[in-house]
């Protein structure tokens, strides 16, 4: 992404500048110095501690609605037709892909990135377990 925009856009990322997201990777990989402390969690292992931590918060915050939608979907499983279980382990799949994702933001305000990724994916089986 970020190659095209600079081969093909004169652009400016703010975010990729003061924060350094996602660009502490190349930092880290070429010896440079990366953030970190109060929500920058900039080496590897920084960085899956703080999103570990920040998905821990967002469990803790959404436990109900977790706990609901993941007891109906083990009740009603045995009901659902092979083409909707392959649908929901795709979604499964898809929800660890954007966690992956958010993983090397290497910026963590409270629960916010994690949200982007299980969040969504639980306000979408919620409305599917509705449905």
């Amino acid at each position: 992404y970020y190659s095209l925009v600079f081969l093909f856009g004169d652009f400016n990322d703010h975010n990729a500048e003061g924060y350094k997201q996602f660009f502490w990777i190349f930092d880290y990989f070429s010896g440079k110095e990366t953030l970190s402390g109060l929500y920058f969690c900039q080496t590897p292992k920084s960085a899956l501690v703080c999103y570990v931590k920040d998905l821990i918060y967002l469990l803790k915050y959404l436990a109900i609605p977790t706990t609901f939608t993941f007891l109906f979907l083990i009740i009603n499983y045995k009901k659902y037709s092979i083409e909707l279980k392959k649908f929901l382990i795709v979604s499964f799949q898809f929800t660890f892909l954007i966690n992956i994702f958010w993983l090397f933001i290497g910026w963590y305000p409270p629960i916010r990135f994690s949200y982007y990724g299980f969040g969504n994916f639980l306000i979408f089986v919620f409305e599917f377990s509705i449905f």
